[in-house]
């Protein structure tokens, strides 16, 4: 009996990966534990895992009813997503739905595979030897199931709808039911099954719940492939349309240049009959801000982050605030176009409100907005440096010596880039020195 509670033990300890496997959307056991950028995260994944694991481990032990296991292979899978990982629920839920069912159509099967082998009248009275034989075959297909599946399952957008949640879950919930159902009355039966008709009829039963399950995985699927071109299509319709736009912008610049460099020779004549220092320089000023605002195009591969990068330095320039950006986007497409555009859009937003307020405390002072970006080694890097006020800085000092992962001075904009880096397992961190804020980010591209 030791070795089959230690084949248990292994089984659940292998699942429980298995099921971060899923959740972490990876295809390295050694990046599910390393990806975290701390000792303590780490620790405490592990702590997790191992305490999921030994929860499961002793109600196989013990016996307890079928519902109650059911009710902890959720609590494990909700677990791993929300709290070991810090996925939402409706992402988790559905998750968990589609492993519920590979779990009790594992049952199903092990279930009538025992009537047909023991010839029993109620597998829920066969003894422990057995009882120990069916769970570590249920947990063995279980594995199995997650293996091939796993590319489905990493389909599923981590940001959803409520409409699009529902539509996926109410079917996926109903499924589970029934497949639930029929595995507890198939394991708590006292019929006689050791008729011909009985086994064949519990195969043609197992079959028909298992081709629902499957049938419903494939709808889920294919929904999931239609909204995910639907959202393609509207993209490519938004990159048309903000390349028209960015080069009409283009085009009504030009033209202002010509009327300038049409111009210039008045405003030289101009310049010459001014003998007032102070009123030359202002002059010579207002020109320069004029042409400065032509100088606002970006080329950095990807039209929507020129669009941004546009816009933003507009917007700093009528705020007095330097704006510079040196990004090149070129060559690369692994990470999607609307989750670029959220991180450096909440970047510079941040960058920006922070200046605006800079301003307003010290109208004299320099304000500097620097956005970097680039491929480095397998990675992209993206900087961005602000000024910050003195206030400021020292609050975001002493909230970076708490080891809180979610810190209230992140605000929605931090969060907004955090929530589109996890889906490419990237980092971002903060520091602030000589009154300059510095954001860090580094997203891995192989």
């Amino acid at each position: 009996m030791l070795y089959y509670n230690i084949m248990k033990l292994f089984l659940i300890f292998i699942n429980s990966l298995l099921i971060l496997f899923i959740f972490k959307r990876t295809r390295s056991f050694k990046e599910i534990f390393y990806s975290s950028s701390t000792r303590v995260n780490r620790t405490l994944k592990i702590l997790c895992i191992a305490l999921l694991t030994y929860l499961r481990f002793l109600e196989s032990v013990f016996g307890i009813h079928i519902a109650y296991i059911y009710l902890t292979f959720i609590i494990t899978v909700l677990a791993i997503g929300m709290l070991v990982n810090n996925y939402t629920f409706k992402y988790s839920t559905i998750v968990c739905c589609f492993l519920i069912s590979y779990y009790t159509l594992a049952q199903i099967t092990v279930f009538s595979y025992m009537y047909i082998k023991t010839k029993t009248t109620c597998i829920a009275l066969l003894g422990k030897v057995f009882q120990a034989e069916i769970f570590i075959k249920i947990e063995i297909i279980l594995a199995f199931l997650i293996i091939i599946t796993s590319k489905l399952a990493w389909k599923i957008p981590m940001q959803i709808s409520r409409l699009n949640w529902l539509t996926i879950i109410i079917p996926l919930i109903i499924n589970c039911t029934y497949l639930i159902l029929f595995a507890d009355k198939l394991y708590y039966n006292t019929s006689n099954f050791n008729s011909t008709v009985s086994v064949i009829t519990i195969l043609i039963a197992g079959a028909v719940v298992l081709l629902g399950g499957l049938c419903n995985i494939a709808v889920a699927e294919y929904y999931l492939e239609v909204k995910e071109i639907e959202n393609e299509t509207k993209l490519q319709i938004s990159e048309v349309k903000l390349k028209y736009d960015y080069y009409m912008q283009l085009s009504k610049d030009m033209d202002e240049v010509r009327k300038l460099s049409h111009d210039i020779r008045g405003h030289l004549n101009a310049l010459e009959g001014v003998q007032d220092n102070i009123r030359k320089s202002e002059y010579i000023d207002s020109i320069m801000n004029r042409l400065d605002g032509f100088e606002n195009h970006y080329d950095t591969g990807n039209p929507f982050i020129d669009n941004i990068l546009y816009k933003k330095k507009k917007d700093s320039a009528e705020n007095h605030i330097q704006f510079k950006a040196y990004v090149d986007l070129k060559e690369f497409n692994k990470i999607k176009d609307e989750d670029l555009c959220t991180v450096f859009s909440n970047a510079i937003e941040n960058a920006m409100r922070e200046c605006i307020e800079r301003k307003k405390e010290c109208p004299d002072g320099e304000n500097i907005i620097l956005i970097k970006a680039g491929r480095k080694r397998g990675f992209l890097f993206i900087t961005c440096e602000n000024s910050i006020r003195k206030k400021q800085a020292d609050y975001v000092q002493v909230s970076l010596k708490t080891t809180k992962k979610d810190k209230k001075l992140h605000g929605y904009g931090l969060r907004n880039i955090n929530a589109a880096l996890q889906k490419y397992s990237g980092e971002f961190s903060i520091k602030v020195e000589n009154d300059i804020f510095y954001l860090f980010i580094v997203i891995p591209l192989e």
